[in-house]
């Protein structure tokens, strides 16, 4: 959704970041714009895994999310500490068995901020032992104490299974409550070298509170979190994942203070992801995984053949566009909510499967596991968009043509034009060519307008106000030249 740009608070950098230097042995660092890991090559194969937390009186402990279910009132059922422990251990061996060698931590690690800037309800959900959704609240050293002890039951079970971790976490922008707390993890992840990296931030083209914000304000959040997170804990990498390339209008992923940045590219429009991937190797100059992408079968309506010619066609794209890790959301099938969220795991919930260690886990392995196994990431051809790489949906009915510019006057090539109706429900784009000139196909009257690029501030109109030309009843519009400015640093 296009939000106007309006004044809002911005934090001051301060002083330079930290150097980053080689952390000890067993930690997971950048040479050269890759992953290494005691000075071999390192390329995460990663999974995202969902966990909360469970209670029963006193005790806290992690689990699997009971979404990961086929029956929808999962969260009722009532599973011992114990028992809840032996199956994340048990299928943590099992992701591992199947290829994979990280995962992505989700869920039981991000905090809830409510209501905004109030310091006295900062806390994680946890599920009770009567099956009723709860807040743990993390407003003094004891209630941490306790939280953190339950982190290091599930971060050492996945080391235990030969897996490193990203730490997803959730950072509230402009709450000093949330900058403690992210001083806080970075204390706690620091002795752990399972843990690869820390994720600062989920998709905030979706899920940023904040909004209305102007890129140098998100660079200075950005800086400020490093700055937290690096003199806390020099150790562990840092990265934000980003939804996709529409990002870039205000979460520019080349001015994120980041070790590593991570995209997550969805199918939906046909070739979207094939496309995206081309999109961050020519304009993205920062390291970057694919820290999601799925496609969703069940095997009736998608049948699983197709989930895994999309895992090897985008994996093998991945690799030739440069990306240094890749990712698949999720482990398994959550059933509820639309087609395309449901049956993304790369497991179903059907029958049993048994692990290496003759440990039981409910569900059955899709067959794309068998690929991803094998598959190694190396390039295997070269780095091109799909024929659609500027008409997804193949629209034809309203053409709006035009040409961005920066501020000398050149072409600016690989920038984004986003349109909207007006009601924003609907929405289309396309990227500016070499001499910063685009067609932007639709299948209905732009309302909304968005001129965006790497580097350069974002421009925001209503169509209305920068159309050249347009004659009465006509569906082709001409729109004045567009030109953005730099982003100024401080």
């Amino acid at each position: 959704m296009l939000l106007l740009v309006t004044a809002c608070k911005e934090t001051p950098q301060s002083k330079p970041l930290p150097v980053r230097t080689r952390p000890p042995q067993g930690y997971v660092y950048l040479n050269n714009g890759k992953f290494e890991l005691d000075g071999k090559a390192f390329f995460p194969k990663l999974l995202n895994v969902s966990f909360v937390l469970r209670s029963s009186g006193d005790s806290i402990w992690p689990a699997l999310t009971p979404a990961y279910s086929n029956n929808v009132n999962a969260h009722e059922v009532v599973k011992p500490r114990s028992e809840s422990l032996a199956e994340l251990r048990a299928t943590l061996q099992l992701v591992h068995d199947l290829g994979y060698n990280s995962i992505r931590i989700c869920g039981i690690c991000e905090p809830y901020f409510m209501p905004q800037n109030d310091s006295s309800h900062l806390s994680i959900r946890s599920i009770a032992d009567n099956g009723t959704d709860k807040k743990y609240p993390l407003n003094n050293d004891a209630q941490y104490t306790r939280y953190f002890a339950a982190l290091r039951l599930l971060t050492d079970a996945a080391e235990a299974a030969g897996l490193k971790s990203i730490f997803l976490t959730r950072i509230q922008p402009f709450n000093s409550r949330a900058e403690a707390h992210l001083k806080r993890v970075a204390e706690f992840t620091k002795p752990q070298p399972g843990i690869m990296a820390v994720d600062f931030f989920n998709e905030p083209l979706y899920f940023d509170s904040l909004k209305h914000k102007t890129k140098t304000a998100v660079i200075d959040l950005a800086h400020k979190w490093q700055q937290i997170f690096m003199e806390a804990n020099p150790y562990h990498l840092t990265t934000i994942g980003l939804a996709n390339e529409t990002e870039v209008a205000t979460w520019d992923p080349n001015l994120l203070d980041v070790d590593f940045i991570s995209f997550h590219p969805y199918e939906y429009a046909p070739e979207m992801v094939f496309n995206e991937l081309y999109w961050y190797n020519q304009y993205v100059k920062k390291p970057w995984i694919v820290g999601e992408t799925g496609l969703s079968a069940e095997n009736v309506k998608v049948p699983y053949e197709l989930q895994t010619q999309f895992t090897q066609r985008t994996f093998e794209q991945a690799c030739n566009c440069g990306a240094i890790g890749y990712s698949l959301w999720q482990l398994k099938d959550m059933p509820g909510g639309l087609f395309h969220q449901q049956f993304l795991g790369i497991m179903n919930n059907d029958s049993f499967t048994v692990n290496s260690k003759g440990d039981t886990v409910t569900g059955t392995p899709k067959p794309l596991n068998q690929y991803l196994r094998a598959a190694s990431p190396a390039k295997t051809g070269s780095c091109k968009p799909a024929a659609n790489y500027n008409n997804y949906y193949n629209d034809s009915i309203f053409t709006t043509t035009g040409v961005v510019f920066n501020n000398r006057y050149t072409g600016l090539e690989g920038g984004i034009v986003m349109v909207w109706d007006k009601t924003w429900r609907l929405t289309q784009s396309t990227h500016t060519g070499k001499d910063g000139s685009f067609e932007l196909k639709s299948s209905f009257e732009p309302y909304y307008i968005c001129f965006a690029a790497t580097l350069m501030e974002s421009q925001r109109n209503d169509v209305k106000d920068v159309i050249k030309f347009r004659r009465a009843g006509s569906n082709l519009i001409s729109l004045n030249t567009v030109e953005l400015e730099p982003v100024k640093r401080k």
